[in-house]
């Protein structure tokens, strides 16, 4: 990656945000090729994993698209477990197939740890199916799994976002930013407000959270499914 960032520097080229390579704008024909292999691969999945495993974050799925769409900057705020990370880049890939350009949804998806980056790749590539897994990338510091080009979902940490911008100043071939024309800020617990009036009042969409089943388990209990028994010294006097 430093090999190739270097090599753009001198040659005056750029970066692929997506790939790593340097970055060659796609032509009309390829663009329109791409999109309807995208378009058949989705119509045969058969019943998605989001039909089977619904998530708070889905009935809100027009309300959020029609967001990014009208907004260059939109700030999602959702509770925790809601599908943020993991469903929206998924509604933004599924919008541009269904609509004949899948090609040129190329989506960042920002983690704040190398594993949640890895994980939550993994994650969207499972419910995604084995028909679109090769859309399906992470990059993390000295690990790298790009997605396809065309029609991708990168998800990497912020410092590798910042290393793509000195590659990729203005981000040319990325669609959106979960920042070519589009910026998508999700948080659970930030002051979404404040958000909101440093990017010149944009739309808060605001998704409720889950409340997943909870059960207590006492030390007794846990000892016991252990086949192990409490020492004397740790009980309290």
């Amino acid at each position: 990656a430093d090999d190739m960032m270097n090599l753009s520097k001198e040659s005056g080229a750029i970066s692929d945000a997506i790939t790593g390579k340097t970055y060659i704008p796609m032509l009309e024909a390829e663009e329109v090729r791409l999109s309807q292999n995208l378009l058949a691969l989705w119509k045969r999945r058969g019943s998605s994993w989001q039909e089977s495993h619904p998530l708070p974050v889905d009935p809100h799925k027009d309300t959020i698209l029609s967001a990014i769409e009208q907004n260059p900057v939109v700030v999602i705020a959702g509770d925790t477990g809601c599908g943020k990370t993991t469903r929206i880049p998924q509604l933004l890939l599924e919008h541009y197939i269904l609509e004949g350009r899948g090609a040129r949804c190329n989506v960042v998806i920002t983690q704040p740890r190398r594993i949640s980056a890895i994980s939550v790749a993994q994650r969207v590539a499972q419910e995604l199916g084995p028909n679109m897994r090769k859309n399906v990338g992470y990059q993390v510091r000295l690990e790298s799994k790009p997605p396809a080009r065309g029609g991708a979902l990168l998800f990497c940490t912020v410092g590798i976002l910042l290393r793509k911008l000195q590659g990729n100043p203005s981000l040319e071939g990325v669609s959106h930013v979960v920042v070519d024309e589009r910026l998508v800020l999700m948080s659970a617990t930030g002051d979404n407000q404040r958000f909101s009036h440093y990017f010149g009042d944009c739309p808060v969409v605001k998704v409720p959270g889950f409340m997943y089943p909870v059960k207590e388990y006492y030390l007794e209990e846990i000892l016991a499914k252990l086949g192990r028994h409490r020492h004397r010294h740790y009980e309290i006097k």
